[in-house]
């Protein structure tokens, strides 16, 4: 059974700082498979962002794909807090359970929402930044600061490019 839902992700979590995740739309198909409920589905939301070269907030949507599988609740042992913290493979064979009619999927979405979030989210790939000296935002003006851009620790390397002069 195809669907396509609209909600929020769990209020109790939080996404990485600077970012916040907007209402997550669900879109995807339901199959009952004789004992559980797999659901194939993707998540789409639109995410705010703080730049991590200039710091400026920005907003692009994030995409992505996740596939879950639903056992009744009165059908063999529920997933516990133990199973959680399982790692390996084990711990993507386990089911998650749902009682009643319904399945909710706000925490499957979020989560494969937050999965797919940049590790250093940059506002355009061209973003100067801010200058290391004064703080100016780079890509609205520049400031007339001399930044020393080699390292102090890569002199002595700088040396091996120069040319040699010939002692001949």
């Amino acid at each position: 059974m195809a669907f396509e839902l609209t909600g929020r992700g769990p209020e109790t979590e939080s996404a990485p700082e600077g970012t916040r995740v907007g209402s997550i739309r669900v879109r995807g198909r339901a199959t009952w498979t004789g004992k559980t409920v797999l659901v194939e589905a993707r998540a789409q939301a639109e995410v705010s962002f703080t730049c991590s070269r200039c710091l400026q907030p920005f907003a692009r949507p994030v995409e992505a794909d996740f596939v879950r599988e639903f056992r009744p609740e009165g059908d063999g042992p529920a997933r516990t807090e133990d199973d959680e913290a399982v790692e390996g493979e084990n711990q993507a064979e386990k089911p998650d359970s749902f009682d009643g009619d319904s399945i909710d999927l706000s925490f499957p979405a979020w989560e494969a929402v937050v999965l797919e979030l940049p590790m250093k989210p940059v506002c355009r790939p061209d973003c100067a930044g801010l200058c290391p000296v004064c703080g100016t935002d780079l890509n609205t003006k520049t400031c007339g600061c001399q930044a020393d851009e080699a390292d102090p620790r890569f002199l002595p390397l700088r040396k091996l490019l120069e040319p040699k002069e010939r002692g001949d």
